[in-house]
């Protein structure tokens, strides 16, 4: 039992494995690798039919799972490495279907791992196994239900049709909670575990490892479509926009209804400035997604807000927000939208949501800052600005604004103040020498205005006297 483990690990497992027992204390694996053995050769020697040894896989295969269940009764979403899912008695399905893999294998059964990329009950990405019986048939295990199940044996092509690389369940009076599957081997499992390494890296913000997860992956199974999404994904986070693209595009063509590929290439396309294409994507993820998110419909939104599409994004916050209503970024996207329809009391009003949901919401303040601006409000634009400062104290900008604001109040020497910082920061910024100039002039300094006159129109043509 070798899978992606060291020789070490491996024999550990094979001696944990090796020492479950049957109800009668005996070695389970032997007992039912003896049974199996006895029935195929009873079926060699015409004394049962096909049909009859197959009864006797479903069997043996039903003995197996309940003992896996038995050994590892509890789910646990990261658990997939084998070693610890028999030290923790818990797995996710990567971990479940490993154990069947190397158990079912060692026994004598024709397993055959299988992608789940549809269920009834089951969201996102699920890995399972099918027992390939011995007259043709198929029994399909499911070891993260509560309780398991095995499947009375049945035809595959009498249930399922062929979509593409898929099988999609045809019949639905038939007691399969998988709509649509794919049945990979012993490497498309293994592609599946390091889908597993690479997803547990990527949630940790460790890109460059999980970026190598998943190129193994697509190595061992080329035709694994969430290996692609996810190396895609992982791209993109990276700044590899081309490299993210091709692989989302594979990771479409492989296949065409998942919709965590449609929602990876719009963040790609939005990385891009090419919202309407962003948004185009969006919507086969969500068309695609039985119950849409908030995070769908406001990805959504912020394509269309930059796209100048203002009225389609306020929508599509306003779906967002009734999914979430605690959701600051919805509210923050409303502030956006309405501020360039020039609706600026409910853009105040909308940031305002937003920082009351997230008192941290640094660029609802320097926007919210940015229209009480517009409104005249200089007194509560420079209070948003100081408090944007409080997360970016190094932003020239943040500090030419508030600049602006204490010179429309007439406070001309906070002005010069908050323009000289700017200017500490960036010293080629000629708004900000401008705008000191001009604070200058009022405060009746006129040869430090005419200074900075003279700098604003050597940096910026704008300004040349």
């Amino acid at each position: 039992m070798s899978m992606a483990y060291d020789e070490e690990t491996s024999q550990k497992l094979a001696e944990e494995l090796a020492g479950w027992s049957d109800e009668e204390g005996n070695s389970l694996l032997g007992t039912l690798e003896g049974k199996l053995f006895d029935t195929r050769k009873r079926y060699e020697e015409g004394e049962i039919t096909a049909a009859e040894l197959a009864e006797v896989e479903v069997r043996i295969t039903r003995e197996l799972v309940w003992k896996i269940k038995e050994k590892v009764p509890e789910y646990k979403v990261e658990n997939w490495n084998l070693a610890d899912v028999i030290k923790d008695g818990g797995a996710n399905c990567v971990g479940y279907t490993q154990l069947f893999f190397v158990f079912g294998s060692a026994a004598g059964l024709e397993v055959e791992p299988t992608s789940v990329v549809e269920s009834k009950d089951l969201k996102g990405a699920h890995v399972t196994a099918l027992v390939n019986l011995s007259d043709g048939r198929f029994s399909m295990v499911e070891l993260t239900s509560d309780p398991a199940f095995t499947t009375q044996a049945f035809k595959l092509s009498d249930e399922y049709k062929k979509a593409g690389n898929y099988l999609e369940l045809q019949n639905d009076d038939f007691k399969i909670p998988h709509y649509r599957i794919r049945i990979m081997d012993k490497d498309g499992l293994m592609a599946a575990l390091f889908i597993s390494r690479g997803h547990n890296f990527e949630s940790e913000g460790e890109y460059a490892k999980a970026l190598a997860e998943n190129v193994v992956a697509v190595g061992l199974d080329p035709q694994y479509a969430l290996a692609y999404n996810n190396r895609g994904a992982v791209l993109q986070k990276l700044g590899y926009l081309s490299d993210a693209l091709s692989d989302l595009d594979t990771a479409i063509a492989l296949d065409p209804k998942l919709p965590e590929a449609y929602l990876n290439r719009g963040l790609v396309y939005d990385a891009l400035g090419e919202y309407v294409k962003a948004a185009a994507d969006y919507t086969i993820a969500i068309d695609l997604t039985d119950e849409p998110t908030a995070v769908n419909y406001n990805n959504r939104g912020i394509s269309y807000s930059y796209a100048g599409e203002h009225e389609k994004a306020i929508l599509d916050y306003d779906r967002a927000i009734e999914l979430d209503q605690d959701f600051a970024k919805a509210y923050y996207g409303k502030g956006y939208s309405y501020s360039a329809l020039g609706t600026y009391t409910t853009a105040v009003s909308e940031y305002t949501k937003a920082i009351e949901l997230d008192r941290d919401y640094f660029e609802a303040y320097t926007n919210r800052g940015a229209v009480h601006s517009v409104l005249k409000n200089y007194e509560e634009a420079a209070s948003d600005y100081t408090k944007a400062l409080e997360f970016e104290p190094q932003n020239a900008v943040i500090y030419f604004n508030r600049g602006n604001a204490n010179y429309n109040l007439g406070n001309y020497t906070d002005a010069v103040s908050d323009y000289t910082k700017a200017i500490e920061i960036d010293a080629y910024f000629a708004d900000a020498y401008h705008n000191r100039g001009n604070a200058y002039t009022w405060l009746g300094d006129k040869e430090s205005a005419a200074s900075d006159f003279e700098v604003a129109g050597r940096l910026d043509e704008r300004f040349k006297r």
